[in-house]
């Protein structure tokens, strides 16, 4: 936001003057017309309109994030690489299905043995992204399964991007802002 402003303050001490076009001589036999007052508008306009656009960029590009945490976590690799194997019973219980139990209706088994932090769905399909002022945050909609995010994240870090990864969101970022 300070490059629209430092802008309109240059352009307006430099180019002040009657409302009419001046011409700028460049030593290279060329001259540039410019109008004062229409400079100072459209720089106004981009002022106006920046934090809206940096909202939505940061947002649309917090959205794309999720979709790199799913993708990524689902073929059982975190921001640091492949995650640490499961427990052996836990492995064993996740291969052949959650007994049934009154707390449990039971899950389907999983014999790939990928570790994808994926029983339920219901940790990783509650992420979501927040809008702010000025940037999103990536997280988890319901209390108990911002827990389970807590818990697994410490164990097996997923909630983060690889250097391309930010790369690629950065980039995104910056053509959803200069549109």
């Amino acid at each position: 936001m300070a490059i629209p402003i430092l802008a309109r303050i240059a352009g307006a001490s430099l180019l002040r003057g009657n409302d009419k076009p001046q011409g700028v001589s460049t030593g290279l036999g060329m001259s540039l017309q410019f109008n004062s007052k229409a400079l100072e508008r459209k720089l106004a306009e981009i002022e106006r309109k920046m934090p809206s656009r940096i909202d939505t960029a940061v947002f649309k590009a917090a959205q794309k994030g999720i979709n790199y945490i799913l993708a990524r976590t689902e073929k059982g690799y975190g921001y640091k690489g492949a995650f640490a194997p499961y427990s052996s019973d836990y492995a064993i219980a996740k291969a052949e299905g959650w007994p049934r139990t009154a707390s449990r209706s039971g899950f389907g088994g999983d014999p790939s043995g990928i570790v994808n932090l994926m029983v339920t769905g219901q940790m990783l399909g509650s992420l979501a992204a927040f809008k702010r002022r000025g940037y999103a945050v990536i997280s988890a909609n319901r209390a108990s399964e911002a827990k389970k995010v807590y818990y697994n994240h410490k164990l097996r870090p997923f909630m983060g991007f690889t250097k391309t990864e930010r790369r690629k969101l950065s980039n995104l970022f910056a053509s959803e802002l200069f549109k």
